[in-house]
């Protein structure tokens, strides 16, 4: 056939034997459903000039020319006449009916063609023995159409239709059914004497070429040449969390993750990616749909999927703002010419602490304890025997746990509903959600609304459009000491003196006669005797404007908005107090601090961000190019005020107003930068296997004064080894590819040694409400504070990375990556001279490394009926101080004790891995006066049943000069597992997860016996006594002992643990049964969240915030759920 514009013409060859088998697979929309774009073939135009080509060849430049994927078995074009085709700016469906063998026909599926064999018509004289049919399905339970079913050692076969059924006769030899399809696994089944086979496909993902969003774009991920991992929907819809960041808690390498917080409404997710490697804010740059956003707030089940950047080849398009890598967040959008789809997931689910410490909780224990402290130095003890008589009495009633009281199993619920639609031009996705969660502890709750809105339209041929709006509204409560987690640092370990409650609102004291008041009275009066709550509003836009001009060149414009705004209050009530003993009023009205008072604070920022890029992309011969370039302008604006008065005539009525004016304040701060930046980035693929990437960003910043621009290239190659001749016939090797990269990344996040961020260090600061005496008389003033820099200029961390992808077996898939980042001129407060009037000047100072290497392995398979994934990480990270202070004379030790003297436990040394604790090193407990002898410990005042203690320095003397690096709070090897076993429409999914090699360090209440009178732990029940010489616990004391004296090691422990994180078992309703309900696929599970933790932390849950070492933060939640997932 010939047309005007078009040539083609086969050249002569007998065409093979005609083949029933056939083959489909259509790319998977967001909302799981097929969508046809025959519209596109029929528009799209292309050229093509080639002469005696396979048809193989004219696909490929099909592809090259368009969106277009193709899919087809391979022996399909087996064996084919060469064609001479010439075409020009002729629709894509004009050449695929042209160039289409007669025994082969084509489908249009979204973007991508199929090619199959056409229906034979004539019979097949073959025995028929019996029918088999069935139905195919995906680990979703989502039925697969296009299979090939084909009877082993035979021509017989079939294909499955749209809704993944088939149904063949079974010639008499036929013993085993294949089935089979691209993207997924091929599965070999025995036919025995059944009748109906159903069958579970497992994907093959290599074989899909799975895209990865990277920075400003996308790519496929056997072209990535950065180290990039990805988590899906299918893992973060898995188990109910409450924030984002925890579905790559296990699940990726390289990542360090830590809930730190199981209040309500406070998860406070600390996030790190390969480690630290700096002073200052370690945090990596979040970006949800292209834009900063925190994920606190972000509804986990709007989310397509999260990747994370990892070294500076994938990162450096992000310059300065990714020198702590990146989180990218992809959120879920419609697909063209998709009807309407609803989903409903919801679940309710039951919490609980995952575990407290233990305490003493006997009264009359804890009175004896007491006791024995005052006497083993001498003093009177703290109850006489008339005391003890009462404590003996009233010990029942006394005797409180106050884990017990303080925290409670608590109930959460959560419910999600969206819409997911397109139609020929636009698509959307809708949705809502809500968080209603009560808290563990007492007189705590949280609330969240989500709502997201993201629209695309394809206005014409040339331009699109798009915007994404999301609202998020947060209402915590909680009692309102958020010191070391509210209740649990001053409530938990308070001492068993006095019972909880004596009636409604009848808060019960110590009695005075008995525990002589000391203590913090009743700690579950306090927490409802003041409210916190904390309000946040959250606006995340955006929109596009796309325009292509040309085919393969796109210009972009993106504008976005990132607003948060939080109302905090905090109001201190009055209660009345009760004897428990006697039931006589105690104190009338109450309050801790002598009068009802009421904290207010407001804040809001608003960062704005603009972006333009142009891309173009080209395919020619054996060369695919890629380019990129843009422009990026960002600035922020942050402010609060607050408010305080006191007063309040009822606890009832809370507003600021109702205070009295008198002695009330007020405060407020506002500030603010900006960043503009160029970025650009290159890619090149030759034939599929050489792949070459650079990139490079230019920013300036408002936080430097002399030196505001930054230069941040980098450079990355890989080479896909499989795609050479002299791998091909490797047995089981599917894939290989060795990358490596370079890059230099930026960072301005300026701040103090004591962490606060801070827009202007490189101008003096002032404060200018500096009163001071003149005449005799109090008048204003402005005073400075800071020396100021300007010289100040960028961190700058300089990355290397090699890493390894392959497959083996075609089922197990391994990746290994080995780094090194060193970062330099690091923005840190050094000591200066005391003549300047100031202790320290912010300068780019130190230098700091990190390094260590990734493994993440994988396999699945089918046996039988049965599907199963395997998989496993671990992540080895180490981090060490190279130098901190440059000006140090020769010969000094370049060291910074943080806090300065000796009651700090921390300490920046060169050599040693930042966040490193300092002290003593002990070596056991005396046990006698030889022993006491050998080592001068007077300074301490140490005697027998007192820690004992190494002489570092060997001069027969303990004292500060002793002291060593005795840990750190940072883990060097973080590692995950996961199992995922599906058997007809049952699931279980199982994630593992755990740290190693790092430290924790408690003192005070929770480590110092009868610290600010409160309890002690049970560990003190196995102390030194004359009785009972222990080689590890010393003799008890109050508050402040020679074991004590220097911070030490002894308060250190291995915080190492390893946690179940997560199992879910899950049951897919089969379609026949949620057809009759309208409902297009409907599941129901049973989940549970930490229910195993083995450690060796004696104070509560190891993924506490590291840095409490007051007592413990609030302890993570332990989680039983149930749910479902509903599509209609």
């Amino acid at each position: 056939m010939k047309r005007s514009g078009l040539s083609v013409h086969y050249r002569s060859k007998d065409l093979f034997e005609i083949m029933r088998l056939t083959f489909f697979i259509s790319c998977l929309t967001i909302s799981g459903l097929f969508a046809a774009d025959v519209g596109y073939a029929q528009s799209k135009k292309i050229t093509i000039d080639f002469e005696n080509v396979e048809l193989e060849t004219i696909i490929k430049e099909i592809k090259n020319q368009s969106e277009f994927n193709f899919f087809y078995q391979a022996d399909l074009l087996e064996d084919l006449p060469k064609i001479d085709l010439s075409v020009n700016k002729v629709p894509i469906k004009e050449v695929l009916e042209d160039i289409t063998p007669d025994h082969l026909t084509y489908e249009v599926v979204d973007k991508t063609i199929i090619i199959k064999e056409k229906a034979i018509s004539k019979e097949i004289n073959i025995k028929q023995e019996r029918n088999i049919s069935g139905t195919v399905v995906d680990a979703n339970n989502e039925t697969v159409p296009g299979v090939t079913v084909q009877v082993s050692g035979t021509t017989t076969g079939t294909i499955t239709d749209m809704n993944g059924k088939y149904e063949l006769s079974i010639p008499e030899q036929g013993s085993e059914l294949i089935f089979s399809s691209i993207g997924y696994e091929s599965q070999t089944v025995n036919i025995g004497a059944r009748s109906i086979i159903d069958i579970v496909l497992i994907e093959n993902i290599a074989e899909l070429e799975e895209i990865i969003v990277t920075g400003y774009g996308t790519q496929k991920k056997v072209n990535l040449t950065g180290s990039v991992t990805t988590v899906g929907s299918k893992e973060i819809e898995a188990r109910p969390i409450t924030s984002a960041a925890t579905a790559l808690q296990g699940t990726t390498t390289g990542v360090f993750i830590n809930q730190n917080s199981g209040q309500a409404g406070r998860d406070n997710v600390t996030i790190r990616i390969r480690g630290i490697s700096t002073l200052n804010n370690s945090n990596p740059l979040v970006l949800v749909d292209g834009v900063e956003a925190p994920l606190n707030n972000i509804n986990p089940t709007d989310i397509e999927s999260m990747t994370v950047l990892k070294d500076a080849a994938s990162s450096a398009i992000y310059g300065s703002r990714a020198a702590n890598g990146v989180v990218l967040i992809t959120t879920k959008r419609g697909s063209k010419d998709q009807k309407p789809t609803f989903s409903y997931d919801s679940y309710i689910a039951s919490t609980s602490a995952t575990f407290l410490p233990s305490m003493v909780n006997d009264a009359r224990t804890y009175a004896d304890l007491r006791n024995e402290a005052e006497t083993n130095f001498g003093r009177d003890p703290k109850y006489d025997a008339a005391n003890l008589a009462l404590w003996d009495q009233y010990g029942d009633e006394m005797s409180t746990d106050w884990g017990a009281e303080l925290f409670r199993t608590a109930p959460m619920q959560q419910h999600n509903l969206g819409v997911t639609g397109g139609g020929n031009n636009t698509n959307y996705r809708i949705s809502i959600g809500l968080l209603d969660q009560e808290g563990i502890h007492v007189n705590s709750d949280f609330k969240r609304i989500n709502s997201r809105i993201n629209l695309d339209t394809k206005v014409n041929d040339k331009f699109s459009f798009g915007t994404s709006l999301s609202l998020a509204r947060g209402d915590r409560n909680g009692p309102g000491d958020e010191l070391d987690g509210g209740g649990i640092a001053i409530g938990l370990p308070n001492k068993p003196a006095t019972k909880v409650i004596g009636g409604v609102e009848r808060f019960t004291v110590q009695n005075p006669e008995i525990s002589q008041n000391d203590g913090f009275g009743n700690p579950y009066a306090n927490a409802f005797r003041q409210n916190t709550n904390v309000v946040n509003n959250d606006i995340l836009a955006n929109a596009y404007l796309a325009f292509e001009p040309i085919e393969g060149l796109t210009f972009k414009l993106t504008t976005a908005a990132n607003y948060q705004g939080q109302n905090f209050s905090n109001f201190q009530k009055s209660i009345d107090q009760y004897d428990f003993r006697t039931g006589e009023l105690i104190t009338a009205g109450f309050n801790y601090y002598g009068v009802r008072q009421k904290n207010e604070n407001r804040s809001e920022s608003l960062q704005t961000t603009l972006w333009l890029t142009a891309t173009y992309e080209k395919t020619f011969g054996d060369h695919e190019i890629k380019v990129l370039a843009g422009l990026n302008e960002e600035e922020a604006k942050y402010s609060q005020l607050g408010a305080f008065r006191t007063g309040y005539l009822s606890n009832s009525v809370q507003v600021l107003n109702a205070g009295l004016s008198e002695g009330q304040t007020n405060f407020g701060s506002a500030t603010e930068w900006g960043l503009r930046s160029y970025f650009g980035r290159a890619n090149y693929n030759f034939q599929g296997k050489y792949l070459l990437e650079a990139n490079v960003r230019y920013d300036g910043s408002s936080r430097f004064a002399n030196d505001k621009w930054g230069f941040f290239p980098a450079f990355s190659a890989g080479w896909i080894l499989s795609q050479e001749t002299f791998l091909q016939n490797v047995g089981g090797l599917d894939f290989l590819k060795i990358r490596a990269s370079w890059g230099q990344l930026g960072n301005n996040a300026t701040q103090t040694r004591s962490g606060g961020l801070n827009n202007f260090l490189y101008s003096r600061q002032l404060n200018l409400a500096q009163n001071y005496s003149f005449g005799g008389t109090i008048a204003p003033g402005v005073t400075q504070t800071s020396l100021g820099n300007a010289d100040l200029s960028w961190e700058t961390s300089t990355m290397t990375n090699i890493g390894i992808n392959a497959t083996f077996l075609n089922n197990l898939d391994v990746e290994f990556d080995y780094f090194v980042k060193e970062t330099d001129n690091i923005l840190f407060d050094i000591p200066v001279s005391a003549l300047s009037g100031f202790n320290s000047l912010i300068s780019n100072a130190a230098i700091m490394e990190a390094k260590g290497w990734e493994l993440a392995l994988s396999y699945n398979g089918t046996i039988g009926d049965l599907t199963y994934s395997i998989g496993g990480n671990v992540t080895n990270v180490t981090n060490k101080i190279i130098e901190l202070n440059p000006n140090l004379p020769t010969g000094e030790v370049d060291r910074i004790i943080i806090g300065g003297g000796v009651g700090s436990n921390m300490i920046l040394e060169e050599g040693t891995p930042i966040n490193s604790y300092y002290g003593l090193e002990h070596i056991g407990v005396f046990q006698n006066a030889a022993e006491l002898a050998e080592v001068d410990h007077s300074g301490l005042s140490s005697d027998v049943g007192d820690l004992r203690f190494k002489d570092q320095n060997g001069d027969g003397v303990i004292n500060a000069d002793d002291r060593v690096v005795t840990g750190k709070q940072d883990p060097s090897f973080l590692y995950g597992g996961n199992i995922n076993l599906g058997y007809k429409g049952f699931d279980l999914a199982v994630i593992v997860q755990g740290q190693a090699d790092f430290e924790g360090y408690t003192t005070l209440e929770f480590g110092d016996p009868f610290f600010n009178g409160a309890n002690v732990t049970s560990r003190w029940l196995g102390r030194w006594t004359p009785e009972n010489p222990s080689t590890t616990i010393p003799r008890i004391f109050n508050s402040n002992g020679p074991s004590n004296f220097y911070h030490n090691d002894w308060y250190i422990f291995d915080r190492s643990y390893f946690r179940i994180k997560n199992v879910q078992i899950g049951y897919n309703i089969p379609n026949s049964i949620a057809s009759k309900a309208g409902l297009s696929n409907a599941r129901v599970f049973l989940n549970g969240t930490n229910l195993f933790t083995k450690t060796d932390d004696p104070y509560g849950d190891p993924e506490r915030l590291a840095a409490k070492d007051r007592g413990l933060s609030f302890p993570m939640l332990k989680v039983y759920s149930a749910g479902v997932s509903l599509k209609f």
